[in-house]
């Protein structure tokens, strides 16, 4: 119930005529980054307009794994992408990190001593259940996303100076 509102407004500003009509929750993860563990490999939630809300239950810092996304990577706004780089969704315990389900993003390593547990809700459309490609289209999706993260690496440090 808390979350409902913000799901409707994501979707009520669809261009749809039925807007948030039909929304489900097409997923309820637990997901926990033991300490040591690796970064994810890049991926969307669906290839279709969608709504992924993070709720930590601890807070995400720097260095215990949060989220990282690619800015723009939802509507492929490529140069906003190359503009805005990855960026790190630190997320304090009550509060929430919420995107587009189409938006590249990764999990990242956990380097502290303590788990980082989190509750992922995805909201999506029953015409378009998620993850909406199949393995070969996740694996072109991860490089896709990987390549931008390094373009758009090149991008900010050329910029700089």
């Amino acid at each position: 119930r808390l979350l409902w509102p913000m799901v409707e407004a994501f979707f009520d500003d669809d261009d749809d005529e039925h807007r948030a009509q039909g929304i489900y929750r097409s997923e309820l993860q637990m997901l926990n980054a033991v300490p040591g563990s690796q970064s994810q490999t890049w991926h969307s939630d669906n290839r279709s307009r969608g709504l992924t809300i993070i709720v930590p239950l601890v807070d995400f810092t720097a260095d215990n794994g949060p989220t990282q996304v690619l800015v723009g990577s939802y509507d492929q706004s490529w140069t906003m992408v190359a503009q805005e780089g990855a960026r790190v969704m630190t997320t304090p315990v009550g509060g929430i990190a919420a995107f587009d389900s189409r938006t590249y993003h990764r999990g990242l390593g956990n380097q502290t001593d303590e788990p980082r547990p989190a509750l992922i809700f995805c909201y999506d459309r029953p015409d378009s259940p998620p993850p909406g490609v199949s393995s070969l289209g996740s694996l072109a999706h991860a490089t896709l996303a990987a390549g931008l993260n390094l373009a758009s690496a090149c991008w900010l440090l050329c910029t700089s100076r």
